[in-house]
């Protein structure tokens, strides 16, 4: 167990733990050894390595977002998501975009591994429909390349 210090062959992290009950994940404080760290991290718990590793598996046409573009849309879906949406109340990180069209990977924070994509309609205001922004898709990252298999063939 950790106390103040922490020994040599241990790393203090902070970790997200889900509950399949409730999807909610709260911060935990704890102590791992280096090789624990390794086996987590090689399975991609690690919510930043996590993150990476999914930037570098975008589709074609899907594009990291940096952190000013990244705010500007996340801005824009705030301003636009209605109360009833799947979204609405969520905490959603924006970390990509597609070119050439509206729509945006949204990764949420407190469910790991649920992706939703967004197709902004850029109104500038609350949408009077809980259909709209229109989700594309909704799920994990497998379930993202699946829709973007199908994407332009509909």
């Amino acid at each position: 167990m950790c106390g103040p210090s922490v020994a040599d062959n241990e790393v203090m992290i902070v970790a997200r733990f889900t509950t399949e009950t409730t999807n909610l994940a709260e911060p935990s404080k704890c102590c791992l050894s280096h090789s624990v760290l390794r086996q987590i991290c090689a399975v991609g718990v690690v919510e930043e390595e996590m993150t990476d590793d999914i930037l570098n598996r975008l589709p074609a046409g899907w594009f990291p977002s940096d952190p000013e573009r990244a705010s500007l849309l996340k801005a824009e879906l705030d301003r636009e998501l209605p109360a009833g949406h799947i979204l609405y109340g969520q905490d959603v990180t924006v970390i990509a975009h597609r070119e050439g069209t509206d729509d945006i990977l949204c990764r949420h924070t407190n469910t790991l591994g649920r992706y939703t994509v967004i197709h902004l309609s850029w109104i500038g205001r609350t949408e009077i429909n809980s259909q709209h922004p229109w989700v594309e898709a909704d799920g994990d990252f497998a379930a993202f390349l699946k829709y973007e298999e199908g994407y332009g063939i509909r």
